[in-house]
């Protein structure tokens, strides 16, 4: 059984810092992490998420507030 997803998000999440270059996470890295997360428990990437924003932040300022939602709809 497949789960569909929706997911809505403020830009300051996809404007923060970080990764090896020290750049910008983009909507398109953070699509395609949120594509390889999708077949895992709604909770479990909450925590996911949260893991991966951390690192690529590493040491970087926080540059804007952040918001992601996450649902399931199936």
């Amino acid at each position: 059984m497949s789960h569909l997803y929706l997911y809505l998000c403020s830009d300051g999440i996809q404007d923060q810092f970080g990764g090896e270059k020290g750049r910008k996470l983009m909507v398109k890295r953070l699509k395609s992490y949120l594509e390889q997360i999708a077949l895992q428990p709604i909770h479990a990437q909450q925590f996911l998420l949260e893991g991966y924003l951390n690192e690529w932040q590493g040491y970087e300022e926080q540059v804007d507030d952040m918001l992601l939602v996450g649902t399931k709809l199936k």
